[in-house]
């Protein structure tokens, strides 16, 4: 009979976002790791587009 709260509070929880509640742990690692993807994937666009205008700056000269 527990069984039934206990997939109530389940279902709640996914609700509500916090699938991850049986490791908490792991959401710091989770968390740097998007924002190091996050950091990566802006210095490489910074880096693409400084490439483009130097060179467009370059055609133009």
């Amino acid at each position: 009979m527990e069984t039934v709260p206990n997939l109530r509070d389940h279902k709640r929880s996914v609700e509500m976002g916090s699938v991850n509640v049986e490791l908490p742990w792991q959401l710091p690692i989770i968390r740097g790791i998007h924002y190091l993807k996050i950091l990566c994937r802006e210095y490489v666009i910074d880096r693409i587009q400084w490439l483009s205008i130097s060179i467009l700056l370059c055609q133009q000269q």
